[in-house]
């Protein structure tokens, strides 16, 4: 009883490069939150159909397709998940180079201390589809300062609300 769990700092992961790694990276800040997914989804060669009705997320496609062209236009930018979200540059679903996505039911979320310049232990955040256990499906609710012009407590909560809701 005397082990003593050492904090991984998902900050320090997210800015190591990949080393000789076949697989994209799984680890990335947004703001002061380190986000960390595990090598292996949930699920994989899920339609995205099947995911946008399952989650409730019904601009899914929209997005995913919006993502993909300002991706395509700007080549040199690492779109990530921070910053404000803004209006999807398309208004109708465009096509994808794909029709199946892979899916993470869990993710883990670390924040810095406020009071302390140490990293928190990480959280796990999960998200589960409906089934008869949970006809409405399982989620936690999670809110992320991703803008750095905005320091919590003292700014409060304002912002943009995201697309994919």
């Amino acid at each position: 009883m005397t082990h003593t769990r050492i904090t991984m700092n998902y900050f320090n992961k997210a800015l190591q490069p990949a080393r000789g790694e076949r697989h994209p990276p799984r680890t990335f800040i947004a703001g002061g939150t380190a986000i960390h997914l595990n090598y292996n989804p949930s699920c994989t060669g899920v339609k995205i159909e099947d995911v946008a009705s399952d989650f409730n997320i019904p601009n899914l496609h929209v997005v995913l397709s919006d993502f993909l062209q300002r991706d395509s236009r700007d080549r040199e930018t690492v779109h990530g998940v921070d910053g404000p979200r803004i209006r999807p540059l398309i208004d109708r679903s465009s096509t994808l180079p794909f029709d199946r996505i892979q899916v993470w039911h869990s993710v883990r979320l670390q924040q810095t201390s406020f009071h302390e310049s140490s990293v928190l232990p990480a959280q796990t955040v999960h998200a589960s589809p409906s089934s008869p256990e949970w006809p409405k499906g399982r989620r936690d609710t999670v809110l992320v300062n991703v803008d750095g012009e905005s320091e919590w407590p003292k700014s409060g909560l304002t912002g943009e609300l995201p697309l994919i809701s």
